[in-house]
């Protein structure tokens, strides 16, 4: 969904406030949800001079070129499937249980509402990016407490071979909600962008393709869906969602990957279990049994809701 922005030139140096006030948009006044203001806006994230975030009033220069994100898209907690919780931390990680849909970092126009700055507000203290979960997607994301940390982490969940043979270093395990069951074993496709959603074929169609492996470990019926047990190899953007999708196993509430129905709370994806070794000890970290439960409880009963 694309939502409304507005630009503006300035003409005289100025206060990038003052400039707001006196050229935005009477009618956003009248809103009745926020932010609204420029004085919301700049600090929500939604306001960008030359290209830049800009998060405080600074001065602005004459030809200087503003964009605000009229109407942000808002995550507040309380419109989230639960608040999120630290399940792990040691001395270099934090690991989090992420509701959906709640983002895992600042979005383009709102800086605000996402699990790293939730978390660094909690804890008073700087985060570094590891895990890049969707929004719609629940479960275990990791948060490196320093660059060095994150770095090296990151490196041990990057796959830069061409082949399916490979070391996994970061073990990631997901469960998935599908309307169809998947094969068992290990399913192999290539990635390629376009816009938000990615495009995912059985064969490379380019030098610049990216292969895309995960395995289906287990599945059964559970109600009117299949839950699968499923471990990422690879780590693609939308890779879960796009392979169970080119196999015909839509992921239940995946609007943008083959579910008709309307938008839901999320879809049905969650990692559930990470394991890896660090500095000589073997972590493996799950989430617990009452979100597990409580995950496939809500979508068997949205479900049910829903006849």
């Amino acid at each position: 969904m694309n939502f409304p922005k507005a630009y503006f030139r300035v003409h005289e140096e100025a206060r990038l406030l003052d400039f707001l006030k006196q050229n935005f948009p009477t009618d956003l006044a009248e809103r009745s949800f926020s932010p609204k203001t420029p004085l919301e806006l700049v600090p929500f994230g939604a306001v960008y001079v030359d290209g830049q975030r800009i998060l405080e009033d600074i001065k602005v220069s004459p030809n200087s070129l503003i964009k605000v994100h009229l109407v942000p898209k808002r995550y507040p907690l309380n419109q989230c499937s639960f608040k999120p919780e630290i399940v792990f931390e040691n001395e270099d990680f934090v690991v989090a249980d992420k509701p959906s849909p709640f983002p895992i970092h600042p979005t383009a126009d709102n800086f605000a509402e996402n699990l790293l700055k939730f978390l660094e507000k909690e804890r008073k203290s700087k985060l570094y990016i590891t895990s890049r979960l969707d929004a719609g997607t629940e479960g275990l994301a990791v948060f490196a407490k320093n660059k060095e940390s994150q770095t090296a982490l990151n490196q041990m969940m990057s796959f830069k071979k061409a082949t399916v043979e490979d070391h996994i270093s970061v073990k990631k395990i997901y469960r998935v909600f599908s309307y169809a069951k998947p094969p068992l074993g290990r399913i192999v496709h290539f990635q390629t962008s376009s816009s938000s959603r990615k495009i995912f074929s059985g064969a490379r169609i380019s030098d610049q393709d990216k292969i895309c492996i995960l395995e289906v470990l287990k599945t059964h019926k559970m109600g009117p869906f299949y839950l699968s047990e499923v471990q990422l190899i690879t780590g693609r953007t939308h890779q879960i969602r796009g392979q169970f999708a080119q196999i015909g196993c839509a992921i239940v509430g995946d609007t943008l990957y083959g579910d008709p129905s309307e938008d839901r709370l999320g879809f049905g994806l969650e990692c559930s279990r990470l394991q890896w070794t660090w500095k000589g000890q073997d972590l493996e970290i799950s989430r617990s049994a009452h979100r597990m439960e409580e995950w496939q409880n809500r979508w068997l009963s949205s479900f049910s809701s829903s006849l």
